[in-house]
Formats: structure tokens, sequence, C-alpha cells
């Protein structure tokens, strides 16, 4: 998943004349769910948006829209999660990725 986004995130680098680009990666767990976040500098979205069913209209990005980003919507969904894409507080482009957390027991702790 983080793959193929990067992969789509350095697609829009190629349009962009901001220097230096930057690529940042982070996770986090939150509320019993588990977070991916990938931002860039140079890209910017209008509004906060989900990836829907219909990726192609829902992103309305064309031709650069590539089969990756059709793979990261059905490894999300299949493991119920949600893929948004938003500007942060400072006005970078950030794709955020959301599961749900798989809590194991540790053999011998107690509940």
């Amino acid at each position: 998943i983080i793959i193929n986004l990067i992969i789509f995130i350095l697609q829009q680098a190629e349009r962009s004349d901001t220097t230096p680009k930057d690529i940042q990666v982070s996770s986090k767990m939150l509320n019993k769910h588990a977070y991916i976040e990938i931002r860039d500098n140079f890209t910017h979205y209008r509004e906060r948006a989900e990836l829907s069913d219909d990726i192609y209209s829902a992103m309305n990005w064309g031709d650069d829209f590539s089969l990756g980003m059709v793979i990261v919507k059905q490894v999300v969904d299949r493991f119920k999660g949600t893929v948004c894409y938003m500007n942060d507080t400072e006005q970078n482009a950030l794709f955020q990725i959301c599961f749900p957390a798989i809590i194991s027991k540790q053999k011998g702790a107690q509940q």
C-alpha cells in the first residue's frame, strides 16, 4: 500500500515546481485504530475526500491515476479500512490510511 501511494505521489512530483520536494511517512495508534500517513509538500487537494469505489471519477486525476491506486483501495477495503486524502494544517497534501487495530493478547497477560 505504502509503495503504491509513494509511486503515485512521485508521479505528481514531476509536475510540481516546488523545491525541495519532501515526502514523509508516519504511523500512529489512536482510539483502537492504526493510521499510516503520507505527506508531501508539492501536491494540494481542494477538499478532504475518501477514495470511493468509483475512484477514477472521485479523484479526477485522469491518465496519471495508476493501477497501484486501485490496488491500494482493494487492500484497504479487504481489511475494513479507509483511505482519505486532504491538506494537513500546513496545507501539505496528506494521504491517511486507517485500519481497525488488531490487539492480540500476550500469553500470560491478565485481562
